[in-house]
């Protein structure tokens, strides 16, 4: 199994970018009342879907890349790493909104596995980490789910709504500059069409992997 790195240049970036998440959720219902009772569990993944527009590879050279680049994943055979190209922050797409700094910024003290918040340093005295920026630790792509800000340290506490799949050291790297996850195709087949005179757009839908 390989992981391929998503190009971000002519004929691979989409016109369309849907971004979501399927949560993991246990439901009981009582059978005396009929209550029911729902509880949160740690696995939630990313889901993406992405329409390439016919006129991004328009050029027979892109768009024979492009198509190579879909068989050498074999289906559901490899991954791809994705970051959001449809948010554009400070410095560009993919980088957060916030005024964090962008690098040097590490994990402060060591979050267990499944803890629900991660402190996170070097972020840069009062700055600030916006809802819906992304950041990842340890291969772990999370969003951000309120505005923060850092202390006059540069110590910013964030919580965690996904949990932490794995603990995550003290002095762990943190990317906050097109943060990835690694994806598979949902189908193990993918169409790209010609029409007499006029190619026509493709569309793709990924579901993020971990181990």
């Amino acid at each position: 199994m390989t992981v391929y790195a998503w190009p971000f240049k002519q004929g691979f970036i989409p016109e369309q970018m849907n971004w979501g998440a399927e949560s993991r959720t246990l439901a009981s219902e009582s059978i005396l009342s009929g209550a029911i009772q729902t509880m949160g569990v740690p696995g939630k993944r990313w889901k993406v879907g992405m329409n390439i527009p016919a006129s991004a590879y328009a050029d027979r050279a892109i768009r024979m890349e492009l198509e190579g680049f879909l068989d050498r994943l074999g289906g559901k055979e490899h991954r791809v790493s994705l970051w959001h190209m449809g948010r554009k922050g400070i410095g560009g797409y993919g980088y957060p909104t916030g005024t964090i700094n962008q690098t040097g910024v590490t994990v402060s003290v060591t979050a267990l596995q499944f803890a629900t918040s991660i402190i996170l340093a070097g972020c840069g005295a009062n700055t600030t980490l916006k809802a819906g920026d992304f950041f990842s630790v340890n291969g772990q792509l999370i969003m951000n789910p309120a505005d923060a800000t850092a202390d006059g340290s540069g110590v910013m506490t964030l919580p965690v709504i996904t949990r932490l799949r794995a603990q995550a050291t003290a002095s762990a790297v943190v990317t906050l500059q097109r943060p990835t996850a690694n994806f598979v195709l949902d189908s193990n087949s993918w169409t790209s069409s010609y029409g007499l005179g006029a190619n026509q757009g493709l569309g793709l839908d990924f579901t993020e992997v971990f181990s």
